[in-house]
């Protein structure tokens, strides 16, 4: 399709080109929005508006769901919906990243990203994001043949994409996609296992086995509960001699979890769940993930890490 096939279609309507099609979007002190861009593309009239959905993903993740689907109570087809939809024929889509914008002239400069291996994990920092290495310099050897650049005007924009934690990719694991989910499903199975082995030190149980959640609002709360009914009513029955050595955590800065919701819920969700989940709250609020842990003499420092999960 020719951006001139859009301009056709648009006729008199103003253009509202969405970037993102995530469960998210930053608020802004000017801009009070409170959907999705998934959600927005549906809700903006036919009769008024032109509407574009620039994503390099297909789908809306209904990220709620991921903590279920990372632990294997739901199959990952339950927790996704296509961008394309026929009831929605006024819902444009274009699968790309969304390179440059020129606010002065009102362009968007879009990379195909259709062959995109990487598209199916948080983009959370830059467009190699969940990339193995060698998938990385394979994909910027193609750059040539793959990626090519095309650039299409708007009247409004609407960024509904989310900011990037340093650290993460380094040393935690995001939960905002499909990919997320299954490294950590794969990363907890790992735990265990290497934690069984008999070369592994009871020192480094207690580190593989300390499942640490970042953030306590309702998916921090709710993937933590999930997680705990994983490891203790169904792995610690396969791997019953690393009961001792488990532990799940969760971190907040706030004073109470689910600190959005009234008090008595809070309370009986620490209550409802103090004998399986612990609670920490750091004395300083920190924007950035340093690394979690290290020991000489241990190879494989990437297989060390300690699953600790960012909810979205």
């Amino acid at each position: 399709m020719a951006t001139a096939d859009l301009d056709a279609r648009q006729g008199a309507r103003e253009r509202v080109v969405i970037l993102g099609s995530g469960w998210g979007v930053m608020p802004r002190p000017t801009i009070r929005v409170s959907n999705t861009g998934y959600v927005l593309s549906r809700q903006l009239s036919a009769k008024k508006f032109h509407t574009l959905v620039i994503s390099p993903r297909t789908y809306l993740v209904f990220t709620p769901l991921l903590n279920e689907s990372a632990v294997g109570t739901l199959e990952f087809r339950t927790t996704v919906e296509p961008v394309r939809n026929r009831r929605y024929p006024n819902v444009e889509f274009m699968q790309g990243w969304a390179d440059d914008v020129d606010f002065d002239g009102k362009t968007v400069r879009v990379e195909e990203s259709v062959l995109d291996v990487g598209q199916a994990a948080a983009h959370t920092g830059g467009k190699y994001e969940g990339y193995s290495e060698q998938e990385e310099r394979r994909e910027k050897g193609m750059r040539e043949r793959q990626g090519k650049m095309w650039q299409g005007p708007y009247d409004k924009l609407v960024i509904a994409s989310y900011v990037r934690n340093k650290g993460v990719k380094e040393n935690a694991y995001f939960l905002k996609d499909i990919a997320d989910a299954t490294r950590i499903r794969r990363r907890v199975l790992e735990c265990f296992e290497i934690a069984m082995l008999p070369t592994t030190e009871d020192k480094l149980r207690e580190h593989l086995l300390n499942f640490a959640i970042i953030g306590g609002g309702p998916t921090g709360m709710e993937f933590a509960a999930e997680l705990s009914d994983l490891v203790h009513e169904d792995l610690l029955k396969l791997y019953p001699s690393l009961k001792g050595f488990v532990k799940v955590t969760v971190y907040d800065i706030a004073p109470k979890v689910l600190s959005m919701f009234d008090e008595s819920l809070a309370k009986y969700a620490m209550e409802t769940f103090q004998e399986s989940i612990s609670r920490s709250r750091p004395s300083i609020m920190s924007r950035s993930f340093g690394p979690v842990y290290q020991a000489a003499g241990w190879r494989a420092e990437a297989l060390m890490r300690i699953p600790r999960v960012v909810p979205h």
